[in-house]
């Protein structure tokens, strides 16, 4: 296992923050949500510009409210599961207490506070809005989120219990089994550990002629890169494997650049370029590669939440696709060197989202459009920041934070590829002395080759979702 960085190896409750890598990942910080703001200046929900755009961190420090929007939870246990602190009762735009399924729809549980895909979204209500008693001896309650009614959609993730009891004994207000280790022991990280494993799990009621698009995935702190697909063949026993290796070879559900990541992103309004925009259902059960590793002083618990939204069949008009470009990783220590890969398109091609991918070493991974019979670079895709990736979408209405100007950042607006045009991207690799003291590492010993690890290894991933044309390698 690699040392841990700088900054990492002791950090308290309110200040565990998770590092992120692989073919999707995901760094995690939840924050409770409190307001007293005038009923009169509730914002229109769908409206928000993005506001992910944010300088980069300082490698092996943790961000602060300057750096990053969103910064470590700062709440004591008991301000997080009293939902009568968080939302005064003139705010309530839903009735949240004994809550049983995240409702959907454009009604804010906040309605003097503009959407929040965290705090304020009713496609994932917090557990701990819907049961103030909720709480564990675990970091991460407010990450739990209450599943779409049955007719609506499916929720399946990672727990201590199996998916078909999870919500049976969570409804019932028994949550003792967060206190049993004989339980837990099997999902519980140890301070200092990292680990990469796939998880089976059963997914309950679904057919294979459903459709959907809507999704909102939440993860409890120590997450570092998930990927979750159906499964390759019907799960009958949920549960760890012991293998930790990808299988990109089934349909996707979602894949993960942060532990709240939402599709359409951003809005509760489905943007008109993604209307229409469908995934097939399977009835297979979920398959999750998930890379975790602990740089706090205490046990986290592997758990995760995933919200599956259906689109009636008839609707659906366009297939959604996923791609991946992968750049040659081999990157001796003591080098300043650039990865480059690029990907051609095929025929009329839109790009939905990109997130790119990669580890410790890599400190920018940018990407760029050069059209067909042109020599013009379109830079549409930029980040700097290795420990918090970000996924960003492309359409009429979304503001993202321009690209280029030393910060995450990627164009606005729709994004459509033509037959013939080139979306390029490069990793700039930093093995040197000078950035193992940035990240509080020893240098590489030994040539840096593909794999999980963040500190051992490396990646060199542009990711994303489309409609049209197959766009490199992606299913």
């Amino acid at each position: 296992m690699s040392k841990l960085p700088r900054g990492f190896e002791s950090t308290s409750q309110t200040k565990i923050r998770a590092h992120v890598a692989t073919t999707a990942t995901i760094a995690l910080l939840v924050i409770g949500c409190s307001t007293d703001e005038d009923p009169d200046q509730i914002s229109e929900p769908g409206m928000r510009p993005v506001e992910t755009g944010k300088p980069p961190v300082e490698p092996g420090k943790l961000p602060t409210e300057e750096s990053d929007p969103v910064p470590p939870a700062t709440v004591t246990p008991e301000q997080s599961h009293d939902a009568e602190e968080r939302i005064v009762a003139q705010c309530r735009g839903l009735e949240l207490v004994g809550m049983r399924y995240s409702p959907g729809g454009t009604a804010l549980p906040n309605k003097c506070a503009p959407f929040d895909m965290r705090t304020n979204n009713p496609y994932a209500v917090r557990c701990i809005d819907a049961m103030p008693e909720f709480e564990t001896r675990f970091p991460g309650d407010d990450s739990c989120i209450l599943p779409p009614p049955p007719e609506q959609g499916f929720q399946v993730g990672v727990h201590p219990l199996a998916n078909a009891e999870y919500w049976e004994q969570m409804w019932a207000g028994d949550f003792s089994f967060y206190a049993d280790a004989a339980v837990t022991a099997p999902y519980e990280l140890a301070a200092g550990t990292e680990t990469v494993q796939n998880y089976d799990a059963m997914i309950v009621g679904v057919s294979s002629d459903r459709f959907f698009y809507r999704r909102q995935f939440r993860g409890r702190y120590g997450s570092h890169h998930g990927m979750v697909r159906f499964a390759a063949r019907p799960v009958t026993e949920e549960g760890w494997q012991d293998s930790g290796e990808l299988l990109l070879t089934t349909p996707e559900i979602i894949t993960l650049n942060n532990a709240n990541l939402d599709y359409p992103q951003h809005t509760l309004v489905l943007p008109p370029e993604e209307e229409g925009v469908g995934y097939r259902a399977s009835d297979t059960g979920a398959f999750f590669n998930l890379h975790h590793f602990n740089s706090s002083d205490r046990a986290l618990l592997r758990e995760n939440w995933v919200n599956v939204w259906y689109v009636p069949a008839d609707q659906v008009t366009k297939e959604a696709l996923y791609f991946v470009g992968q750049a040659g990783v081999e990157y001796p220590p003591g080098m300043v060197l650039d990865s480059p890969g690029s990907i051609t398109a095929t025929a009329e091609t839109q790009i939905l989202s990109m997130v790119a991918h990669r580890h410790a070493w890599t400190t920018r991974l940018h990407a760029w459009v050069v059209r067909v019979g042109s020599s013009q670079e379109e830079l549409v895709y930029d980040s700097v920041d290795w420990v918090d990736m970000p996924t960003f979408s492309y359409n009429s209405q979304v503001t993202n934070p321009a690209p280029g100007q030393g910060m995450d950042g990627a164009t606005s607006g729709p994004l459509v590829l033509h037959s013939g045009d080139v979306l390029h991207f490069n990793c700039h690799v930093e093995t040197t002395a000078e950035r193992a003291t940035q990240i509080g590492v020893d240098m590489p010993s030994t040539t840096l080759r593909f794999g999980n690890q963040a500190f051992d290894a490396e990646m060199c991933l542009l990711n994303g979702h489309t409609t049209g044309a197959r766009l490199g390698f992606g299913f």
